[in-house]
């Protein structure tokens, strides 16, 4: 898999169908301290797709769009997660521009991918849904520390013992 940029109209109707879920629940966040809504679908392997929304509280918690959505899909058993579409309504850095998940999210979607061995595809497109960036969390996340890497140090502590 690797990271490209293409025009919406050129994706596979899955990926739109799958983009268009997310701005569907983009309508149900809850940011009137951000006022920066964000909206996420999650896609198994097999098609299912569940969604989700940031939401946040006075107290600064916020739970994000992507973290909703893969609970969502964890709930289901939807696995192994194939792609996650990321998108906002918000143009504070211009209509243009294309808004990926954040670090922590990031973190979240690896130890999903780690977890059933399959890269996820995030897919990240502009307000205006002209352009969509398409990459796999291994790209947007490298050199990272998972799952994996927790059970390769249990495995040579085991063999050191």
């Amino acid at each position: 898999m690797s990271t490209s940029l293409v025009r919406y109209k050129e994706l596979s109707t899955r990926d739109r169908l799958l983009i268009d879920s997310a701005y569907e629940a983009l309508d149900k966040a809850h940011c009137p301290y951000s006022k920066f809504p964000v909206g996420a679908a999650v896609c198994g392997i097999d098609g299912t797709m569940v969604t989700g929304v940031n939401v946040e509280t006075a107290a600064y918690e916020v739970v994000h769009a992507e973290a909703h959505a893969l609970s969502q899909a964890q709930l289901r058993g939807i696995r192994p997660i194939d792609r996650i579409a990321v998108v906002t309504s918000s143009t504070a850095q211009g209509v243009g521009d294309v808004y990926g998940p954040c670090g922590s999210c990031r973190q979240r979607i690896l130890e999903f991918a780690q977890r059933d061995g399959h890269d996820i595809m995030i897919l990240s497109t502009t307000v205006d849904r002209t352009w969509v960036l398409q990459a796999p969390i291994s790209t947007l996340l490298p050199f990272s520390f998972g799952p994996a890497a927790l059970q390769s140090r249990a495995s040579s502590r085991a063999i050191g013992e």
